[in-house]
C-alpha cells in the first residue's frame, strides 16, 4: 500500500484516476486497498501499437485548402502525451512551402470519453488568424471521418475570444472547461483554465 502525503497542487491532479488523494486529518482502511491498472484497457488497445491500426500516410499525406494546406510531417502510434495513434501536420500558407504553424490529429476511439482534445494546433506569431485555424480544422476533418470519428474536440482558453469565435462559426458547441494546475518557469504553481468545444463531424 502507498499512502501519499504533502503532495503539490500538481501531483493531487496526478492522482485523479489513479489513486485516491488524501484530505487533512483523513483515516484510510487500506484493507481492501487494490493497485492502480496502468496497463491500456481493451478499447485502447484496439487502437495502440500493439494492434492492426494503420495510418493512411499517402491518402492524408496533403490537404489543401483555399488559405493553408495541410503537410504531414510523421505519425507516431504512442507518446507520453497520448496513448493513441497521431498524425503531425505542418500547416503551410496555401501553395507555398512556407510552414507557420502545426497541427496533430489524435486518433482516439468514439467509445473513449477521458481525453481533452483529440485536435491541437499552434501557430507561429503573426500566423495566429481566424482564417487559419477554421480552414484547418475544415481540412483535418476527413482525416477524422476516415477512423470512425464523429466529432472533433477543440481547446482553448476561456480568455481567448478570436479562438472561441473561430469554433462557433464552426458550429461546435462548448462542453465544459476544465481546470489545471502546473509548474511554471518560475517554479511556482500556476493554474490555466481550458475551454473544450465539441465539434461535430
Amino acid at each position: 500500500n502507498i499512502v501519499p502525503a504533502h503532495l503539490t497542487s500538481q501531483a493531487l491532479d496526478y492522482c485523479v484516476g489513479r489513486i485516491t488523494p488524501p484530505k487533512d486529518l483523513m483515516i484510510l482502511d487500506t484493507k481492501d486497498d487494490m493497485p492502480y491498472d496502468f496497463s491500456l484497457n481493451e478499447k485502447e488497445k484496439n487502437y495502440s501499437a500493439t494492434k492492426d491500426f494503420k495510418f493512411e500516410n499517402k491518402k492524408f499525406e496533403k490537404l489543401c485548402g483555399n488559405v493553408v494546406d495541410l503537410s504531414l510531417s510523421f505519425t507516431k502510434h504512442m507518446s507520453n502525451k497520448s496513448k493513441f495513434p497521431v498524425y503531425c501536420y505542418n500547416v503551410l500558407l496555401h501553395n507555398t512551402s512556407t510552414i507557420i504553424g502545426n497541427l496533430n490529429y489524435i486518433v482516439i476511439p468514439n467509445n473513449v470519453e477521458e481525453h481533452n482534445s483529440n485536435v491541437n494546433f499552434s501557430f507561429n506569431e503573426g500566423y495566429d488568424l481566424k482564417s487559419v485555424k477554421y480552414e484547418c480544422c475544415q481540412l483535418v476533418k476527413p482525416v477524422a471521418k476516415f477512423h470512425g470519428a464523429t466529432n472533433l474536440y477543440l481547446t482553448c482558453s476561456p480568455k481567448d475570444l478570436k479562438t472561441r469565435k473561430v469554433f462557433e462559426s464552426l458550429g461546435a458547441v462548448l462542453k465544459e472547461i476544465k481546470t489545471f494546475t502546473f509548474i511554471n518557469e518560475d517554479k511556482k504553481r500556476d493554474i490555466i483554465e481550458e475551454c473544450i468545444w465539441d465539434l461535430k463531424i
